[in-house]
């Protein structure tokens, strides 16, 4: 083993141990009761959580960002903007992101409750998917993993939370820990796949930080302990690895399926594609989880719930909720309080059946014609990259446009795509290519009918106009350089 891999072999365990210490300590340090450290929110007031783990979190993972950032600027030779700004971007945009999560995690979120309360009821051995409408609403994986910690929280003699309430507000700080690091992952992974495309480091720097800070549905997700970022870097890393690792690359797409099972959308150009290794990759893991899932196949009752759920998913008609359901049902519901035709209400589902097939030819039309353009020119890593990852974007923008339920933070996972159509568009369309990115990712939520749509408009804006013939310009111009 050479001299650089052992180095980076050190290096990778000691930032483990370092982020292991990072997320610890918070907890030992709560336990204590340290007359130096106060909490001002102590969850005495109601609907609130003792906040003293996350700020202490907080205080750590500020000192340890700036002293990488300093440690990353000193070992640079030539110290320029082109150099020092990629640094200190996602530093920046790190602890804006911490900000908001230190910030707002003394309340837990009503859809936090929703896993705690699955969790609760994988612990007492009942159905977590009970409720009118359910709560609880993803495969089992999510809510086991609670509950697992939980049980671990409380019966390792390390912690060893004796008072319920503090051991779900330990496994509430462990949750949201997760979550930061899945920021600092999604932003790594998007860095990775703006590089991909051949631009600059700064530039890209700029791109990705412009994303991470004007985001409502990622503050939404912070603030709401939604699981999309999970599915964001599942997707990421999906795309990313399958060219050069495609087993790895269905294993993580495997993991993502178990958290929501958006991430199985990329089967199917994987199918088409005849990514065999991929598609191998995903079974071997969703098969994996399961079988530990199940105890070795032996108790499949959280599955049949699940599945038994499934079999009437929910297909909410808030205005703020950005599907083609929605959309459709709240066009009727308008007039129909004019009119008082009921039956107008049997034509929703056809007419979103008609529409979920039309969006289904067009993503297939792009995929032909993608197809077409990729045949002609020179195979190499860029033309790869046109073929691959615009499939892999497309298959994103597809189950977004086609879910019964597409609420603010779904939209985290469109990042890709934003970046996508950013990065290749035709000059000519750049006007119209910002409108959709501000339209996803700028606006805040006004429940205005038919305004609140404008996520799904800038989402067919941005699939529109990163159309397999007016990007092929750039990848020619890129594979030529």
């Amino acid at each position: 083993m050479n001299k650089s891999v052992i180095i980076k072999l050190q290096f990778a365990l000691s930032s483990f141990l370092v982020l292991v210490a990072t997320i610890i300590l918070p907890l030992i340090i709560w336990k204590l009761r340290l007359p130096i450290i106060e909490s001002t929110y102590d969850g005495s007031a109601p609907n609130t959580i003792d906040s003293q783990p996350f700020e202490i979190f907080g205080f750590f993972t500020t000192i340890i960002l700036v002293f990488i950032a300093w440690l990353q600027i000193k070992q640079q030779k030539n110290k320029s903007i082109s150099t020092i700004v990629p640094i200190v971007l996602p530093v920046l945009v790190l602890l804006n992101n911490l900000f908001i999560l230190v910030e707002t995690v003394h309340v837990k979120s009503s859809d936090f409750m929703c896993y705690e309360n699955a969790a609760r009821a994988i612990i007492n051995a009942a159905n977590p998917y009970t409720g009118t409408p359910p709560c609880y609403l993803y495969p089992p994986l999510s809510a086991q993993i609670l509950s697992y910690l939980y049980q671990f929280l409380v019966y390792n003699p390390i912690f060893a939370f004796a008072d319920d309430i503090k051991a779900w507000t330990a496994v509430s700080y462990i949750y949201q820990c997760a979550q930061f690091l899945q920021i600092a992952l999604a932003y790594y992974l998007t860095f990775l796949f703006v590089q991909d495309l051949k631009i600059k480091k700064l530039t890209g720097s700029f791109l990705i930080s412009g994303i991470f800070l004007f985001n409502y549905p990622l503050v939404r997700t912070i603030t709401f302990d939604q699981i999309n970022l999970w599915i964001l870097n599942s997707f990421l890393l999906g795309i990313l690895l399958l060219r050069r690792y495609p087993f790895l690359s269905g294993l993580a797409i495997a993991l993502g399926t178990h958290i929501k099972l958006y991430n199985l959308v990329l089967l199917l150009p994987w199918i088409a594609t005849k990514r065999w290794k991929a598609i191998i990759g995903t079974f071997v893991g969703v098969i994996a989880i399961v079988s530990v899932q199940t105890n070795w196949f032996n108790d499949w009752s959280l599955w049949s719930q699940f599945f038994s759920y499934l079999s009437n998913p929910e297909k909410p008609t808030n205005y703020r909720n950005n599907s083609i359901w929605s959309l459709v049902f709240n066009l009727v519901k308008i007039p129909n309080k004019v009119l008082h035709l009921d039956i107008l209400f049997k034509l929703v589902p056809i007419v979103v059946t008609i529409l979920t097939f039309l969006v289904s030819v067009w993503f297939i039309i792009r995929f032909i014609q993608r197809k077409q353009i990729y045949d002609k020119i020179i195979k190499n890593d860029i033309a790869e990259i046109f073929y691959l990852y615009g499939n892999s974007i497309d298959a994103i923008a597809f189950i977004l446009l086609i879910s019964p339920s597409v609420w603010e933070h779904h939209y985290v996972i469109a990042i890709p795509l934003a970046l996508w159509a950013v990065i290749t568009h035709r000059t000519e369309h750049s006007l119209a290519v910002y409108c959709g990115v501000f339209l996803v990712f700028c606006m805040p939520t006004s429940e205005i009918f038919p305004f609140s749509f404008h996520r799904l408009l800038g989402l067919s804006i941005l699939v529109y106009f990163t159309n397999p013939n007016f990007l092929k310009n750039y990848f020619v111009l890129k594979s030529n350089t």
